[in-house]
């Protein structure tokens, strides 16, 4: 992070020459983004490619170009919750099909596509935010045939895609996609390098980005130059970085995994292939509460209504694991002394947590 920061700093004197506002992002990094697509099997041209301030700044931008208040947009249940934020933000009203324990069934998005009839669809095929789910080549393929047949312009966030543990995701979703048009692709630096870089992207057709460009100066002017310069810097060496902190984050899952089985053995969580948490399925529909309870403990775990829609999802809780393994160590102590707390399976737990 320090040397791409360092060579970052180094090659940003010709734009200081310059207003530094670079609307669509500076012309390295737009090209190191569209190579990575190219290596992944969807060929891709820098100019397809706008820079946004991080993913969740480019779904803010589709949303605010591509829907009017009281749209529908399709989602998964459960989601992003950033996205479902997103979304209430911009006025639109997001409607669910819920994936099963399996993943995603298509049938069900192929039927809420025809008889919704959404401006947009939001859709995480890839290290599936919070489950972890990706979707397979064969499934893919068929989705982008419904999103052909149905012409439903779609967002599909890739900003988790680099976090796989157990298998390499297939190709783009859009490589499945018959026109160019419909599928706008989002990615991030910040899950697979360091939260702290705020820089993002939209991989689309030119016209749909050029729709973008069009209300974005009444959000902002551009992403800092300098951090997209590093995020090229850091796109390069990815080869190097990348497959550390997957390992990392297979040791830590595995290291909750067994944990939760210890402390908590009737609790279940599903084990997607990639991500970075845990979509864990509780004994009782009790997910507010035992969230409430170990905010009282100090330990910050969204509830599973968060990330759906209309305060279901109660019988889940998503349990990051990157966090070192002393401070997962902690964090289930906490859930033991919180689970109890509200189930009453315990005696009455202390007032003061004694370390």
């Amino acid at each position: 992070m320090l040397e791409a920061f360092a060579e970052a700093a180094r090659d940003i004197s010709p734009y200081l020459r310059e207003p530094g506002h670079e609307l669509m992002g500076v012309g390295p990094l737009r090209a190191a983004i569209a190579e990575r697509y190219c290596a992944r099997g969807l060929p891709t041209d820098p100019n397809q490619i706008m820079v946004t301030s991080g993913a969740q700044h480019a779904i803010g931008l589709i949303l605010a170009s591509h829907t009017q208040p009281g749209d529908r947009v399709l989602v998964e249940q459960p989601t992003y919750h950033g996205a479902l934020s997103a979304i209430s933000t911009a006025g639109a009203r997001a409607v669910p099909v819920a994936l099963t324990e399996d993943g995603w069934e298509l049938d069900a998005v192929q039927a809420a596509l025809r008889q919704l009839a959404p401006s947009l669809a939001y859709l995480v095929p890839d290290s599936h935010n919070p489950t972890g789910f990706t979707m397979a080549a064969a499934e893919r393929k068929r989705l982008g045939q419904i999103i052909s047949d149905t012409r439903t312009r779609t967002i599909v966030d890739e900003s988790i895609i680099d976090m796989w543990i157990d298998e390499a995701p297939p190709e783009p979703l859009a490589a499945s996609v018959s026109r160019n048009d419909l599928v706008l692709t989002i990615g991030s630096m910040s899950k697979s390098f360091w939260g702290g870089l705020r820089v993002g992207w939209v991989r689309a057709e030119r016209g749909t980005l050029a729709t973008i460009a069009a209300i974005r100066p009444s959000v902002d002017l551009g992403t800092p130059i300098l951090e997209q310069l590093a995020a090229a810097k850091l796109l390069a060496m990815h080869a190097e970085v990348l497959p550390e902190r997957r390992e990392i984050l297979r040791t830590r899952r595995q290291f909750l995994t067994t944990l939760l089985a210890r402390e908590l053995p009737d609790w279940q969580p599903g084990l997607g292939r990639g991500g970075m948490s845990l979509w864990v399925k509780l004994p009782a529909p009790m997910s507010t509460a035992l969230s409430a309870a170990a905010m009282r403990l100090g330990l910050d775990v969204p509830a599973g209504p968060r990330f759906g829609v209309d305060g279901t999802l109660e019988r889940f809780i998503r349990l990051p694991y990157a966090l070192p393994e002393p401070e997962l160590e902690e964090a289930v102590r906490l859930l033991v002394r919180a689970w109890h707390s509200i189930t009453g399976t315990l005696g009455a737990q202390p007032q003061t947590l004694v370390v």
